[in-house]
């Protein structure tokens, strides 16, 4: 009798593991980061203003609710355009800027620091949302290019593309590749992309 109720025992316990393994993980769904650049022409004297925000609470679709969220991380990659003989038309440029921390802070973005910046948002005072508004204050003239690495949102209408037409690849106005440390990626056209913001240092 004794040996039948281990048994049992033994057996209720194997299947309420299997019964565990199969119960479904949460899913959650964080909101993207909107995103707003001052402007699009600026001098040395000048700084460029990015000003992020994002809710602070993400939808466990698991419960069917709101819950508090701590994503409260933004992804920018800094290029400058060049021109693209036998070579990419822009390359990583963190390097060409001061960046001034108002609200957030800022770190190096894995294994290339100069290609882009990992931006840290705060609580803003009614706990709503995270915020940050970083600067760019530049070191030289040129033109360039953010890129955002995360599904931001930009709200600037104007993305100021007709920059890029000054250094057309293999004769394509629309055509960017990224030099990140290196290491080439194409982007065949644009237009595909709403992640794109170009100015210019005068």
């Amino acid at each position: 009798m004794k040996k039948s109720l281990f048994i049992l025992f033994a057996f209720s316990l194997l299947l309420m593991s299997f019964q565990c393994d199969d119960e479904p993980s949460e899913v959650i769904i964080n909101n993207n980061f909107e995103a707003t650049v001052s402007n699009g022409s600026i001098t040395l004297n000048d700084t460029l203003w990015i000003t992020g925000r994002v809710s602070s609470q993400a939808f466990n679709e698991t419960l069917g609710d709101s819950i508090p969220s701590d994503f409260n991380r933004d992804l920018i990659s800094i290029y400058r355009l060049r021109s693209a003989d036998n070579q990419s038309n822009s390359v990583d440029a963190i390097n060409n800027f001061e960046i001034i921390e108002k609200v957030g802070q800022t770190s190096p973005l894995g294994a290339c620091p100069n290609g882009g910046l990992s931006i840290e948002g705060i609580l803003s005072d009614d706990s709503s949302e995270y915020i940050y508004r970083i600067g760019l204050k530049p070191t030289i003239e040129g033109d360039f290019v953010l890129n955002w690495d995360f599904d931001t949102s930009l709200t600037n209408i104007d993305r100021n593309t007709e920059i890029l037409s000054n250094y057309p690849v293999d004769g394509n106005p629309n055509t960017i590749e990224f030099d990140n440390c290196g290491i080439v990626s194409t982007l065949p056209n644009i237009d595909t992309s709403d992640q794109l913001y170009f100015f210019s240092v005068e």
